[in-house]
């Protein structure tokens, strides 16, 4: 696990970002941002908030989904992606995410998306 690791969520509910900010933090996060789809889409990489991990809600990103992702990869950060479906974009899109985080989702499918997360980057 890298000695400080930094979370983006892209997420509109707040609740559901709180509570992943919650569990990033007591897995050792240095820093937690959370941002809304159009706050997303006006990220700059490079600005003084580096992630190494994104978590991207499909259905808050929409029909933004491949400009937020394509942030996401010029960041280099590990992408886990959440969905409300059972059958999330078959785009080839999730093939790069280290997880795939289903909804409704606990703080348990939280730490082991985050750990999935944290291997990939270990590696």
């Amino acid at each position: 696990m890298p000695a400080t690791f930094n979370v983006l969520i892209i997420e509109d509910e707040l609740l559901i970002a709180v509570s992943i900010e919650q569990v990033a933090l007591e897995m050792g996060a240095s820093d937690v941002a959370i941002l809304r789809r159009q706050e997303a889409l006006r990220f700059v990489p490079g600005s003084d908030f580096t992630a190494n991990i994104a978590i991207v809600d499909e259905r808050t990103a929409n029909q933004h989904l491949h400009a937020i992702v394509d942030l996401v990869v010029e960041t280099e950060a590990v992408l886990i992606v959440m969905t409300t479906d059972s059958e999330p974009a078959g785009d080839g899109l999730l093939e790069s995410a280290a997880a795939l985080l289903k909804k409704p989702f606990g703080d348990e499918d939280i730490r082991r998306a985050l750990m999935a997360a944290l291997q990939r980057i270990r590696s």
